[in-house]
């Protein structure tokens, strides 16, 4: 009788002991993986014409790069493009054509007197004469490659990635005396960073956080079971003194001046553009794009 009243205490911390163990381990290894599991992309593309027709669009993208870009352009809107145009006229490109570098970075279409030029990053990829008749010129630009063709005959070619910088949509096409019966951009934005946690990754996240509250609960259960208890503040009452009054001053003074400094006023910025953007942005930089997760803390 007597070993099984010392043994009979013991069971219970055992038994916490454990649970404590098991869920800290399980707790651990959910948060561990949860930074690899999948996340639902939200993709964004990018079309022109648009709801107003062929005008040109600016879209600076800030990622710079498209994912990958299609151009189609009927033969018949190169034909009337090119008919009405004394000089080389752009088909399609993603910078503007009188921009300085804007064929250093971008890709540009053009045609001239019956002849189709493809530019892209400072290099002539490839010309080709406009054929009569019904067809179509096609551009494709991914990570892989950029290549060519009109009429289903290629005329340029390039392997590797030779995606162009994309700050908009530009063209020479005015759709009202062109025919823009199947014309077409459609770029795909590279916008990895819009997200949002699978249902798998939600429970994961569910399992880690109650995983470790059980396991903290059980640690606690264990304390009490062995009579520990937290150390209390002492009850002496606080007074104030001069390092505290020098502290506070200084805290004033900075909220005060610290807006005016390039570093407290760049965040200030950010702060009050969040309002209008619904969103924390870099603002200066980037195209005002996202800069999370280091902007929880602006959001907060």
């Amino acid at each position: 009788m007597s070993m099984r009243s010392t043994n009979a205490p013991d069971r219970p911390l055992g038994s916490l002991r454990r649970t404590a163990v098991v869920c800290g381990i399980i707790g651990a290894l959910a948060a561990v993986l949860v930074p690899f599991l999948p996340v639902a992309q939200e993709m964004t593309t990018l079309r022109w014409p648009t709801a107003e027709g062929t005008r040109s669009v600016s879209a600076p993208l800030a990622a710079y790069q498209p994912t990958r870009l299609d151009v189609a352009v009927p033969c018949e809107t190169a034909h009337d493009l090119d008919a009405r145009s004394p000089q080389p006229a752009v088909l399609a490109s993603t910078n503007p054509p009188e921009a300085p570098y804007g064929d250093l970075t971008g890709l540009r279409l053009d045609i001239d007197d019956g002849q189709l030029r493809l530019l892209t990053q400072g290099r002539q990829l490839g010309t080709a004469a406009l054929p009569a008749g019904d067809c179509a010129i096609n551009v494709h630009a991914d990570g892989h490659g950029t290549r060519a063709d009109v009429g289903g005959e290629s005329f340029a070619h390039t392997g590797g990635d030779a995606r162009p910088q994309l700050t908009g949509i530009y063209s020479d096409v005015d759709g009202a005396v062109d025919a823009t019966r199947g014309l077409s951009v459609t770029a795909e934005v590279d916008d990895r960073y819009n997200s949002h946690p699978t249902p798998l990754k939600l429970a994961v996240m569910a399992v880690a956080v109650v995983a470790c509250a059980a396991a903290l609960l059980a640690l606690h259960r264990i304390d009490a079971y062995r009579g520990r208890r937290p150390v209390r503040a002492t009850r002496r009452r606080w007074r104030p003194t001069g390092r505290d009054a020098a502290v506070t001053a200084v805290l004033l003074a900075w909220w005060l001046i610290g807006a005016m400094t390039a570093d407290d006023g760049y965040f200030l910025t950010m702060a009050r553009a969040r309002d209008d953007l619904g969103y924390v942005s870099d603002f200066y930089r980037w195209f005002s794009g996202t800069v999370a997760p280091m902007g929880w803390f602006v959001e907060l």
